[in-house]
C-alpha cells in the first residue's frame, strides 16, 4: 500500500516555489517596518532550506538588502548572480522571481565595483526583459521606477541612448 501512495506524495515538494514566495513577502513587510535583522535571519534560514531551482526570489531580496541597505556590492552582485542561476535551472519561476529586478541590480553592483563589462552583459540581458515587458501596455507601470536608474547605467557604462 505505501508504494501505491508515494506517486501521490511526489508532488508536494512542487509546492515549494509558493512558499518561497510566501517567505519572501514576509520579510519585504518586515523590511517596510525597517525590522531588518528579523528579516534577514528569515531570509538565511530559507536560503539554507529551499532547493537551489526556487532559491532565485530569495537572493533577489539578499541582493537588495545587500546592494540598499548594507551597501555591500560585492555580497550584493554574489545574490544577484545565484539568483539568476536559479532562474536559469527552472525558468517557471521567472515572473515571481522578478528579472528586472534582479539584473538591474546585478547591474548596479558590478558597476559600484567597476566591473564595467559584467555591468554591460547585465544591463543587456535586462535591456532584452525591459523592452519585452515595455510592449506589454498593462505592465508599462511596472518599468516607471527605474526610468531614472537607465539613465545613470547608461552614463556609467557609456552606452548611447
Amino acid at each position: 500500500m505505501r508504494f501505491l501512495l508515494y506517486p501521490l506524495l511526489k508532488p508536494m515538494s512542487g509546492l515549494q516555489p509558493f512558499k518561497v514566495i510566501r517567505i519572501v513577502h514576509k520579510i519585504k513587510a518586515l523590511e517596510k517596518e525597517n525590522n531588518y535583522k528579523k528579516a534577514n535571519i528569515i531570509r538565511k534560514k530559507w536560503l539554507l532550506r529551499v532547493e537551489e531551482k526556487n532559491s532565485a526570489p530569495l537572493w533577489r531580496s539578499e541582493g537588495n538588502y545587500q546592494l540598499y541597505q548594507k551597501k555591500n556590492y560585492e555580497k550584493a552582485l554574489k545574490a544577484f548572480q545565484n539568483a539568476i542561476n536559479a532562474l536559469k535551472k527552472m525558468p517557471l519561476n521567472f515572473g515571481a522571481s522578478d528579472p528586472l529586478n534582479v539584473y538591474y541590480g546585478a547591474t548596479v553592483s558590478a558597476i559600484s565595483l567597476n566591473q564595467i563589462e559584467l555591468a554591460r552583459e547585465y544591463f543587456s540581458d535586462f535591456q532584452h526583459i525591459y523592452e519585452s515587458i515595455d510592449k506589454n501596455l498593462k505592465l508599462q507601470k511596472y518599468l516607471l521606477p527605474y526610468a531614472e536608474g537607465i539613465e545613470w547605467i547608461k552614463d556609467k557604462i557609456e552606452i548611447e541612448n
